[in-house]
């Protein structure tokens, strides 16, 4: 007579397979994502961005070494809502005296320096007349 196989010997190993599997899975995906993360961030710290406005000058401050603008609006939505009355810092060595109160400007800007409860932001282009 043959001696029939212990099925509980089975039935252990493949549970402990299945959780060595299960175990092998979590430490291969914890090992991947921080490297998938970094490389995230790093390509988003490196995508250089910038904004545009279109406004009018309404008051050029060569004390403050600032001017004033209104009718405000992003440069790739002139039918969007005015942003209102705005102050800029030109970037250095800007001329404001290219600036008068009428004038139509295009300013670049970098969104870190557009400071919506102050209503200032400091310029890195201006165009005049568009």
């Amino acid at each position: 007579m043959r001696k029939k196989g212990n099925s509980t010997h089975y039935i252990i190993v493949s549970v402990l397979l299945i959780i060595m599997a299960i175990a092998a899975t979590a430490v291969v995906n914890r090992a991947k994502s921080p490297e998938t993360n970094t490389t995230d961030i790093r390509a988003k710290a490196s995508a250089v961005s910038t904004l545009k406005l279109t406004a009018t000058v309404t008051e050029v401050n060569a004390t403050q070494g600032t001017f004033t603008i209104e009718n405000t609006r992003f440069a790739d939505n002139a039918e969007g809502a005015d942003l209102g009355t705005w102050t800029v810092t030109p970037p250095p060595l800007y001329t404001l005296a290219t600036l008068s109160p009428g004038s139509r400007v295009t300013i670049t800007f970098d969104p870190q320096s557009f400071l919506a409860t102050q209503h200032t932001v400091s310029a890195t282009q201006i165009t005049v007349g568009q």
